[in-house]
């Protein structure tokens, strides 16, 4: 995750919980403003912080954008199979929301699948710590 990914992740937050200032955020998640500033300044971002804080927020909105913004809005379903991952829009206890609809799933399978998507978001960091260590070595290389 980069600088500017998480500036769009705070204020989609900001957004979704009626606030315009990180302060109003800051406040929401019981951190110091100091700790939404360095969240910019690094590129990363305590996601496991905001979701304890903001449950009923949908982590799939706050880090794609796509789907309802609150976990509450997810009541309008229709029961039927998910024939491709990559619609996926949002996870909640009733079920995934698709583009498509909804496929209704247990209580354990939508938590498996909250464990996938966060597994993915390590291994996105993941790779941009190696991107990072790659650059690092290339400068000390030639200096």
């Amino acid at each position: 995750m980069n600088s500017q990914n998480v500036k769009i992740i705070l204020d989609r937050l900001k957004t979704t919980l009626g606030y315009s200032q990180d302060n109003d955020l800051a406040n929401h998640l019981g951190v110091n403003q100091n700790v939404i500033s360095n969240w910019k300044k690094r590129g990363s971002i305590d996601l496991d912080l905001i979701f304890s804080k903001c449950q009923d927020v949908s982590p799939t909105y706050i880090v794609t954008g796509e789907g309802p913004e609150r976990m509450s809005q997810i009541v309008n379903y229709t029961v039927g199979p998910i024939a491709d991952r990559s619609q996926l829009l949002a996870v909640g206890e009733k079920g995934l929301l698709t583009k498509g609809g909804t496929a209704e799933y247990s209580r354990d399978t939508v938590l498996e699948e909250q464990v996938r998507i966060l597994h993915h978001l390590v291994d996105e960091k993941e790779k941009v710590i190696r991107l990072l260590e790659e650059k690092i070595e290339t400068l000390q290389s030639k200096s």
